[in-house]
């Protein structure tokens, strides 16, 4: 959350126009969490809370980052080209030297997916088409709300078809199909390895 009295410091009746609300990692680390459309407006005695839209993964240049949101980081927001921290003290305006960390989404069916996804499960169900996800560890998630919801053995598309079969989903399932995530999932080249067909 921001509040415009506490963080920016503002002075009464005033307002600030947000562009874009970043993290700052360690002052030289960059991630934008949200870019509006046109720009916030934020008075002096406002306080609000934004949800931030879902990613897959972050990058820096070629290598994954895993963020730390406890140690060295900041939140600031881009106001006419500038950074402002959102801070509880030592207000100011200054323009970082910083790289921009990467956001990929990865999607399938308008479903977002990162990269612990080995198998999606698209399965049609009481005439609805929904999407599950089956992570490296074999549990199953997103659109599967069944009881048995993880696959012990390996994971390999063998062993997701034992698995609709032993639990009775192969034949509850009016058709369904296994979309393989490859290692490589930043060229999104998603590849169908099942399909089973309509009775």
């Amino acid at each position: 959350w921001i509040s415009g009295e506490n963080n920016l410091n503002f002075e009464k009746g005033a307002e600030c126009r947000i562009d874009v609300i970043y993290g700052v990692f360690n002052k030289d680390l960059c991630l934008k969490l949200i870019e509006f459309d046109k720009p916030y407006i934020l008075k002096a005695l406002d306080c609000v809370a934004f949800d931030i839209p879902e990613y897959s993964l972050l990058k820096v240049g070629i290598n994954e980052f895993d963020p730390d949101f406890f140690d060295g980081f900041s939140i600031s927001i881009e106001v006419n080209g500038k950074l402002k921290n959102c801070v509880l003290s030592n207000h100011s305006t200054e323009k970082y030297e910083i790289k921009l960390i990467d956001k990929p989404c990865f999607k399938y069916d308008g479903v977002i997916y990162n990269n612990n996804i080995k198998y999606i499960l698209s399965y049609s169900y009481k005439g609805s088409i929904k999407t599950a996800l089956i992570s490296t560890s074999g549990l199953i998630s997103n659109e599967w709300d069944f009881f048995d919801d993880r696959i012990q053995n390996e994971l390999t598309v063998s062993n997701v078809l034992g698995f609709l079969k032993t639990f009775g989903f192969e034949s509850l399932f009016s058709t369904y199909q296994i979309i393989e995530v490859p290692e490589d999932r930043e060229k999104e080249n998603l590849l169908t390895v099942y399909t089973k067909p309509n009775p």
